[in-house]
């Protein structure tokens, strides 16, 4: 699981995530791996991943490779890449064809002239479904992405808390779970010229459950969703 962000405006944005998966055993969350990427940048495009890990994996690797990096060929490989694994694993009973792959893909709409934000996921057909800011977009979509949008709305009204990147640097901190955590990457994207990349550690703000190297699970990153309507991975 995860928690995903994305502040934007018209020429600014901004897409976050951390960096932990997580694996379940007899219906309890243990963190996995804190090493996991999983926003990866594609020419002009910055593209925030959730769902099963060796779908989600491939189709990014399969996009990467292709000489076409349209939205529209992106879908394509999505659909053939879950279609794949579905024909693959089809007596395991723990696949959920709606779970599978997540996509969101901020970029800049030379078309409009302003930033946009791409949903293509399992849960919605993997149909291409675009939101512009509408003056600013405020999504923090998957685990506790609720507490974690009411929290940005407080602390930045704080007096003593100005600055977006300690804002969101202390919600990840706060909501720190077996779902969330390891390293915060926070993408800044200008316009369509200029992407700046930071990464910070997330202090767990409680004892976290690991999963043991022996154990038998399956590891996924996350099941998304956006808070303004609309579903991600």
């Amino acid at each position: 699981m995860s928690l995903y962000s994305v502040l934007m405006q018209k020429d600014f944005g901004l897409m976050m995530a951390d960096s932990r998966s997580s694996s379940i055993i007899n219906g309890e969350y243990y963190a996995a791996e804190d090493d996991i990427r999983k926003i990866h940048k594609v020419d002009d495009m910055l593209i925030s991943t959730a769902g099963t890990i060796d779908v989600v994996f491939k189709v990014i690797d399969s996009f990467k490779s292709s000489i076409d990096h349209s939205l529209e060929n992106l879908q394509r490989i999505t659909i053939s890449t879950a279609q794949q694994y579905i024909k693959e694993n089809q007596s395991d009973t723990t696949v959920d064809p709606r779970h599978l792959c997540f996509l969101s893909i901020m970029q800049y709409d030379n078309k409009v002239n302003e930033m946009s934000l791409t949903n293509i996921n399992s849960a919605n057909n993997y149909e291409i479904d675009t939101h512009y800011s509408n003056g600013f977009l405020q999504c923090f979509a998957g685990v506790k992405e609720g507490e974690a949008n009411s929290m940005f709305d407080h602390y930045r009204q704080h007096p003593f808390t100005s600055n977006v990147v300690d804002i969101l640097r202390k919600i990840y901190g706060d909501l720190s779970c077996e779902q969330i955590g390891g390293l915060l990457t926070i993408y800044t994207m200008f316009n369509k010229d200029k992407i700046k990349k930071e990464i910070y550690p997330i202090e767990d703000s409680r004892p976290i459950k690991w999963i043991d190297d022996e154990a038998e699970a399956s590891s996924h990153i996350c099941k998304l969703s956006y808070s303004n309507g609309g579903e991600i991975k």
